[in-house]
């Protein structure tokens, strides 16, 4: 009898996490050949996606406030290659707008991506510039054709008279779409 309850009870706990393990791996995700996984990165794929930020500080008696949008796309020329676009505007004081062009290439590391790119951006900061920003970053499953970015971006700041100026965001986060 104690051993009949004893295999009852090692059946129980073994049940659900078996059940979670499944649910964890997004209904056999791992084996689905690339075109029906989740985030699609093949050839032909259009990306649509961005970031936002705001942010407000308040140092004695002065407060700073600034808003920046930036909304990127990417078509897929090749099987896991990006080409991409961004449209940036940034407003504290004043107005600046970029835009620039780069490329990402994905790294399979299930069930999400791992990504390292590179954009090229003009910039309207106090005359004309020009940035260099790389990246690095994850993107999340949310659903089929929607992941969340999370990322590295460093900035390389190239004035038309001056000095360099270098930049880094420790944390990224945005929101990318998938579709072809």
């Amino acid at each position: 009898m104690k051993r009949t309850v004893l295999a009852l009870a090692l059946v129980g706990l073994l049940v659900p996490g078996t059940a979670d393990a499944k649910r964890r791996n997004r209904g056999g995700d791992r084996d689905k050949p690339q075109h029906e996984r989740a985030l699609p990165m093949e050839q032909g794929t259009w990306q649509l996606g961005g970031s936002a930020t705001i942010d407000f500080s308040k140092v004695g008696d002065t407060t700073d406030f600034s808003l920046a949008l930036y909304p990127d796309a990417g078509y897929f020329v090749a099987d896991k290659f990006e080409i991409l676009g961004q449209v940036g505007i940034f407003y504290d004081e004043d107005t600046v707008w970029d835009a620039g062009a780069g490329v990402r290439y994905h790294f399979d590391v299930r069930p999400g991506w791992f990504y390292v790119g590179a954009l090229g951006i003009l910039s309207g900061v106090e005359g004309s510039a020009t940035d260099v920003q790389l990246q690095a970053g994850y993107l999340y499953p949310l659903a089929r054709n929607v992941g969340l970015d999370l990322g590295l971006r460093a900035n390389i700041w190239i004035p038309d008279e001056g000095d360099l100026y270098y930049s880094g965001g420790l944390g990224y986060l945005g929101v990318q779409a998938y579709w072809r």
